[in-house]
């Protein structure tokens, strides 16, 4: 019987080596854990980054559509050209920074999962409210529906 028992130790152990990784394995595990780590800790910043941004472009399109609008009658043909150019290139930065922050939160989603992201988006639009940018409140879900372009 303890013959048995000696061989089935010499089994067990031979198993547990065979289930340890080596340094090399655990240093190629640990390389692997830091870059997702790294790259979820940027595509956070760049969306939060990209979430103010959009609120900063999105008021300078509302006021310059605003400010154009008023001034239209007092206007000559050039200067109204001019005006209308300045409004579109508003709008134009309005629609790539919303293409920007849905590419971001798609790498955030495909690291992190679906249900992170809906509580990241709430925390932020939170962050952002207290911070001022009041605008933000629908940039998360501009960005959640916006087609990556």
């Amino acid at each position: 019987g303890q013959a048995l028992n000696q061989l089935m130790g010499v089994m067990d152990s031979k198993e547990k080596k065979k289930a340890q990784l080596g340094q090399s394995e655990l240093i190629m595990l640990y390389n692997m854990v830091r870059q997702n780590a790294d790259k979820l800790v940027e595509h956070y910043r760049d969306y939060k980054k990209g979430l103010v941004n959009l609120s900063h472009a999105s008021t300078d399109f509302r006021e310059l559509s605003d400010m154009m609008n008023g001034a239209r009658a007092g206007q000559d043909a050039a200067r109204q050209l001019e005006m209308e150019y300045t409004v579109r290139k508003a709008q134009r930065d309005v629609i790539n920074i919303s293409d920007d922050i849905h590419r971001y939160r798609q790498a955030l989603i495909d690291l992190a999962g679906n249900e992170a992201v809906s509580k990241l988006d709430k925390d932020v639009q939170s962050e952002l409210q207290n911070l001022g940018e009041s605008n933000t409140s629908s940039l998360a879900d501009k960005a959640k529906s916006a087609p990556p372009m």
